[in-house]
């Protein structure tokens, strides 16, 4: 059976251009959404577009911490646990950064499941994700997610000054 996965931007104009929106994408597999970051209008988006009603399952993938890429991500996870009942995964290769912002935010652990995504993830035997350092600024970690999906992969990353030869020799 083939899978497709196919990606929509809610954003292009990364932190210092407004009339793009902030980088993000997203898109739907077997059912469950995965947004890649979630900045500073992404919630907004989320919310008219009804997309954290539609899925049972929400999954985010944070490529690093500034705020045009995580500024909302506090507004997804309490909105879905306390208005829709249901937790959001989240997945950073560097689950104590994430951990601290969202503490610091006064989001409690309880509300969302936090996923130290340190190397390969498969979901559901269809889907492959593996994190991929990158460099972006050398005060915080930047990631890449390599994704398969059947015949399909792709690469996203956030803000990289640098791609890794890895997926360059891809």
């Amino acid at each position: 059976m083939k899978y497709n996965a196919i990606l929509k931007f809610f954003g292009i104009g990364s932190a210092f251009n407004p009339n793009f929106n902030n980088t993000s994408a997203y898109f739907d597999f077997d059912a469950d959404l995965f947004l890649i970051d979630c900045g500073e209008g992404v919630f907004s988006n989320l919310y008219k577009l009804k997309l954290i009603e539609r899925y049972k399952t929400i999954i985010v993938l944070i490529t690093h911490t500034h705020s045009d890429h995580i500024a909302t991500l506090g507004h997804l996870l309490l909105y879905s646990f306390f208005k829709l009942n249901k937790k959001v995964r989240v997945f950073f290769p560097e689950k104590y950064l994430i951990f601290s912002f969202l503490s610091s935010m006064g989001v409690a652990e309880e509300v969302y499941d936090l996923i130290n995504l340190s190397s390969t993830f498969i979901y559901k035997n269809k889907l492959t994700i593996i994190s991929i350092e990158q460099m972006h600024v050398k005060e915080i970690p930047c990631f890449g997610y390599l994704i398969d999906v059947g015949d399909h992969s792709f690469f996203y990353t956030g803000d990289s000054k640098t791609i890794n030869h890895f997926i360059l020799d891809k």
